[in-house]
């Protein structure tokens, strides 16, 4: 039986990943936030700046599928370009352990990654990734996932938290990321973020508690999640789930839309981040005093 949302992977190839990738996950685990590794079912997604940069496919024989968006194969030295044949708008190749070492190296996730700088023009899926990377895992909070669907769910929300409660336990928090030119902070974000909330609170509650339990432990097993004081494994209340809208760039224009907002959805939480150069007194961040 399929459930609701499957965001991890099988026992076997969570070993698999560990065994065959480690070299991944150190670069992941070492990039401060810049990449992150999201868990499919049955694959898993390598992202910079809200991009995906490769997917990798678990395939029968301890073989693998790498996928990457023909957007960015240019950015591949030729010799790596060459092993890809394009299907639709992905470029695909289907490798051994060895090979997948040699197409993600160091070095060509590198040019990835400056290929993705090339021609992404997304401020808000930039924006998301500064959150992810500012806001590493801690006891209280983290980050994990993001672009989130299920099978009952056409619609993605932008990114998936987990607070601590007083039980111990953890409840989800949805957030909706938007700029303050977005047109869409008024009754739009508003109507995105009530239908979350209640899709994992109302009809997915359990679901949602042991899908993610497995992600927070599989990526804590492989190193994704670290930090001081960072349990192994977690219990998460399913109907616990609250919403949040953050808000960056462009504050002025973000404030006024901000308290728009409030003022017709008082029960919504918003946080605006602010780019101002001055500090509460009104004098220049980093001054002498």
């Amino acid at each position: 039986m399929t459930e609701v949302i499957e965001r991890y992977l099988t026992k076997p190839n969570v070993d698999r990943l560990g065994r065959d990738f480690k070299f991944l996950l150190e670069t992941v685990a070492g990039s401060y936030g810049e990449l992150e590794l999201a868990f499919r079912e049955g694959r898993v997604s390598v992202y910079y700046r809200g991009n995906s940069l490769a997917v990798i496919v678990f395939r029968p024989a301890d073989k693998y599928r790498i996928d990457i968006h023909e957007r960015f194969l240019a950015g591949l030295d030729p010799e790596t370009r060459a092993q890809f044949t394009l299907t639709g708008s992905y470029g695909q190749a289907t490798v051994d352990a060895r090979d997948a070492h040699r197409i993600l190296q160091r070095r060509n996730v590198g040019r990835l990654m400056k290929a993705i700088r090339d021609v992404n023009h997304s401020e808000e899926l930039t924006f998301e990734q500064i959150l992810i990377a500012d806001n590493p895992p801690s006891r209280e909070f983290l980050l994990i996932d993001r672009q989130v669907t299920d099978h009952h769910m056409r619609r993605r929300l932008d990114l998936l938290g987990l607070r601590r409660l007083e039980s111990g336990r953890y409840g989800f928090v949805v957030i909706e990321v938007k700029l303050g030119k977005n047109g869409e902070l008024s009754e739009a974000v508003a109507e995105q973020l009530e239908h979350y909330v209640r899709h994992i609170r109302d009809e997915a509650p359990q679901a949602y508690a042991r899908c993610y339990e497995k992600t927070y432990a599989q990526k804590r097993h492989l190193g994704l999640i670290a930090g001081d004081g960072m349990p192994d494994e977690i219990e998460i209340d399913g109907s616990e789930v609250e919403g949040l809208v953050v808000v960056g760039g462009y504050t002025q224009e973000a404030m006024a839309q901000a308290e728009r907002l409030r003022a017709s959805h008082p029960e919504l939480r918003v946080h605006v981040f602010r780019n101002g150069l001055l500090d509460e007194n009104g004098r220049l961040v980093g001054a002498d005093s």
